[in-house]
């Protein structure tokens, strides 16, 4: 930092105690297990307008859960190819894989029970 090489400070170790006990994939569950409720409601709705709303709430509620629990701390660095699956009590089933470690990419997969969404995409951290 002293020579003006900014990019350097991501590279600089940090204590244990800064980090948070989740990973990207706990943070992927936080992110879909709080909110599937609001895309099988809008996977049910045919009104656009109304659909486009049900999805709005599920990003904001998305958006507030980890940085709640996370207390502003940093993830535990995730591992390449790490995997995680879940069947939440409502019946939709999680899977998650780490895709890259910089950036960090989380791919995931929503399944409905009942067939009526599937939801996939990509976390960046």
């Amino acid at each position: 930092m002293i020579k003006g090489k900014f990019a350097d400070v991501t590279r600089t170790p940090s204590p244990a105690y800064l980090h948070h006990p989740y990973t990207n994939m706990g943070l992927c569950k936080n992110d879909l297990s709080n909110s599937a409720k609001s895309i099988k409601k809008a996977a049910s709705l045919t009104d656009p307008v109304e659909r486009m709303k049900a999805l709005v709430v599920y990003y904001v509620q998305s958006q507030f859960i980890n940085s709640t629990i996370m207390q502003c701390r940093v993830p535990v660095n995730p591992i390449i190819g790490e995997t995680y699956q879940r069947e939440m009590p409502t019946g939709e089933k999680l899977y998650c894989e780490q895709l890259a470690h910089r950036p960090s990419i989380t791919g995931f997969l929503l399944e409905d029970p009942d067939g009526e969404y599937t939801f996939s995409g990509n976390f960046y951290m």
